[in-house]
Parts: C-alpha cells; sequence; structure tokens
C-alpha cells in the first residue's frame, strides 16, 4: 500500500530533512510540499493526503488554525521547535510530535505510528 504525503513547513531545510528521511520509505511518496498555512490548507483539500507533516510555527496561519479549517483531517505528525504545543497537539489527534531537531530514528518511530493507524483504518473501510 502506497501512502501520500504532504510536508507543510515554512522552512527549506525542514522540509529537506524530511524528504531525505523519506527516501528510505518507498511505500511513502511525498505529493507536495508548502511553505505556509494557506497554501497547506489548499494542498490538502486539492491533494487528498494520507498524512501530513506539519510546522507549528509559521507565518499567517499556525499549524493549529490550518487544522480548524480544514473539512477532513488527514494523519498529521507535528515537527515543531516548541515543545510547548504538544499537549495541544495529542488533544487534536495528532500521530507524533516531533521536536527539532530529530533523529532519523526518532522520524521513524513515528512514520511507522502514521503507517499502522493508516493501514489499520483503511482496513475497516
Amino acid at each position: 500500500m502506497s501512502i501520500k504525503a504532504i510536508i507543510i513547513d515554512d522552512e527549506q531545510p525542514a522540509r529537506e530533512i524530511i524528504k531525505h528521511y523519506l527516501g528510505a520509505h518507498e511505500n511513502i511518496s511525498v505529493i507536495g510540499e508548502f511553505s505556509d498555512g494557506f497554501a497547506g490548507i489548499k494542498g490538502i483539500n486539492e491533494l487528498k493526503p494520507d498524512l501530513v507533516f506539519l510546522d507549528i510555527q509559521m507565518p499567517k496561519l499556525t499549524g493549529f488554525e490550518m487544522l480548524e479549517l480544514l473539512d477532513a483531517t488527514p494523519y498529521i505528525i507535528f515537527t515543531t521547535a516548541y515543545d510547548q504545543y504538544a499537549i495541544r497537539a495529542f488533544e487534536l489527534n495528532a500521530v507524533d510530535y516531533l521536536l527539532k531537531p530529530y533523529s532519523r530514528e526518532r522520524f521513524d518511530e513515528a512514520l511507522k505510528k502514521a503507517i499502522e493507524r493508516i493501514r489499520s483504518d483503511k482496513g475497516k473501510k
């Protein structure tokens, strides 16, 4: 099963790290990347990804504000430099919360959780 993912982060190096780490996972395809919340909302609504890597602090719209505006919410792995938002992220049903800078091992752990949830939910449909 192939999983479609998008990356929403205002920092290009952060997006590059995620793409680099995802390179080791053939079952994940990055179908879009966006540098602000407005573009991210449009991307999620048009591309309908299974999984989103989402920064919290971005210009214009935060990751949390973005989620409030979505019709259907994909699985979310937050990627942020701020630990104070973790509880709110899990209240919004985040799959995981990666605190920058994170290791490949920690990234793979979060990705494994997301893949398990996606497969489990798709199996129920």
